[in-house]
């Protein structure tokens, strides 16, 4: 056997070791590689979730304590105390006699997210009703009414009604890493926003209108109207009649129903007590004064010189319902800046007479 013979039988036989020892192990080694590319890709997932909740922990965390805030307390039987306390508040300030008030309820799990509920009865006049619910949705903490049932109080009440049902709030979960949660503080309330509670409140003419209306009376019809006594009037002539002076324009009687503001206009929307939809622009004339600016708390309107606040609900012609733009302090730098921006003088160009 020649000497190229066996070089090429000796390559023949390694190329032939090299395939039967990769056949059995090559599928393995592919199969470990694909794996670990799924897992390498699973883990960069992972961690761009957890950067962006890394970006968002800030804002996560303000909220997270705004909702403390408005919560009556961070410990349960603490919560459950000072709900009995406002709902019995809430009772003797809108006159209505309690029938019955139960013992709270709690729902959800611990560590999450926890349920307070209380049902209670209580009866009293339309008005009385109407004066329940309008002072508890000015309540600053988070609440709500679950399940209302009103019915007549029965034959020997005329003319009171019976309500049934369930005020419910909320305990949030304590988290560690985000520190404990500050409850609601009835006596910091008023300095950290003199609108807190009034902002939702509607006007007092839309809850009139409940009460005006009773569906549990019996329909009486109306009296019959007298005819009609025709007249006959007798036109004398008369020499340089005057025309008679038009009456003033009556006052703005509207309730604000809605903000709108977009680059070069505001607008304030109103509805008077027939449902008529009436809109204000910056310049207008309204409540005796000038709509000077819309901000998110309501309208500023200046009146003999001095800035008002209406906020969403008050009624243009209740000077009870509005506020002194003074007392506001957000409202007030907004609209400084935009009057020092309104007079900010404009330079002219180089060469220009002056």
């Amino acid at each position: 056997m020649r000497r190229r013979e066996k070089i090429l039988l000796v390559a023949a036989v390694a190329v032939g070791l090299v395939y039967v020892g990769y056949a059995p192990t090559g599928g393995w080694f592919s199969a470990a590689f694909t794996t670990a590319d799924r897992e390498i890709r699973a883990l960069e997932a992972t961690r761009d979730r957890l950067r962006a909740q890394a970006q968002d922990q800030p804002m996560l965390l303000e909220r997270w304590r705004d909702f403390g805030q408005r919560t009556l307390a961070a410990d349960e039987t603490e919560a459950r105390r000072k709900l009995n306390l406002e709902i019995k508040r809430l009772i003797a300030e809108s006159r209505v006699r309690e029938v019955s008030v139960s013992t709270p309820q709690t729902t959800g799990r611990p560590g999450r997210l926890r349920q307070i509920s209380v049902p209670l009865t209580v009866e009293g006049s339309p008005q009385d009703l109407v004066s329940l619910f309008q002072k508890f949705q000015q309540w600053p903490f988070m609440a709500q009414l679950r399940d209302p049932q009103i019915v007549p109080a029965g034959e020997r009440k005329a003319g009171l009604l019976r309500l049934t049902v369930k005020i419910e709030t909320v305990v949030l979960p304590e988290i560690k890493l985000w520190g404990e949660v500050v409850p609601w503080d009835p006596q910091a309330l008023p300095e950290r926003d003199p609108l807190a509670g009034k902002l939702l409140a509607f006007a007092e003419e839309d809850y009139r209108k409940i009460w005006e209306k009773n569906v549990f009376e019996p329909y009486k019809p109306p009296p019959a109207s007298p005819p009609p006594v025709e007249e006959k009037l007798v036109e004398r002539p008369t020499r340089n009649r005057r025309e008679p002076t038009p009456p003033p324009p009556p006052p703005d009687t509207g309730t604000i129903t809605g903000l709108l503001a977009y680059p070069g206009q505001c607008e304030m929307i109103t509805r008077d007590r027939s449902r008529r939809r009436k809109i204000y622009t910056v310049g207008d004339e309204v409540a005796g004064g000038e709509l000077v600016y819309v901000h998110p708390y309501g309208a500023v309107v200046r009146i003999a010189d001095k800035d008002y606040l209406y906020p969403i609900g008050a009624a243009l012609d209740d000077p009870t319902q509005r506020y002194e733009v003074d007392a506001v302090p957000e409202v007030r730098e907004d609209l400084e800046r935009l009057r020092a921006a309104q007079v900010q003088p404009v330079e002219a160009p180089e060469g220009a007479v002056q």
